[in-house]
């Protein structure tokens, strides 16, 4: 819920500072820290950042192998771990697909949802939310890029 707040908010401000066409009026109302909490670039390495943290990609990479069941156990690895970080990691890849379809950088947006097979059952489809938003931001930047 929490995730979906922090990028629904990021969507609000990526909008609005396109329909304004100009940064430079903000500061004077919300003055600079308005800047740095909305950074993209920010943004983008904070979802970076719990990717690489929960080594996600290995996992991915892991289970393609055929080594683990990540998808099938949800994340779970029944040896008293938790999967938090690991379904944290995983969907940071979903945020940034959509953070970069927001930014019109469909090709990074793409590039970013590579470890997750869309075409098999996986732990996005277990939030009904994720799927959607995995399905639509795929769907939209394969549109974008006349595929």
């Amino acid at each position: 819920m929490l995730k979906q707040l922090f990028f629904h908010c990021v969507h609000s401000v990526i909008s609005y500072l396109i329909r304004t066409h100009c940064i430079s009026n903000l500061t004077p109302i919300f003055g600079s820290f308005f800047l740095q909490v909305w950074n993209v670039v920010g943004v983008l390495n904070y979802l970076q950042a719990l990717i690489e943290k929960s080594m996600i990609l290995q996992i991915l990479d892991e289970e393609k192998d055929g080594n683990l069941t990540f998808t099938a156990t949800d994340g779970y690895d029944y040896h008293g771990g938790t999967n938090v970080l690991k379904v944290l990691g995983y969907f940071s890849i979903v945020g940034l697909l959509r953070v970069h379809c927001l930014l019109g950088d469909y090709q990074s947006g793409l590039h970013a949802l590579l470890p997750i097979d869309i075409n098999q059952p996986g732990v996005f489809n277990t939030v009904i939310g994720c799927q959607i938003t995995t399905i639509y931001y795929y769907g939209f930047a394969n549109l974008m890029l006349r595929r």
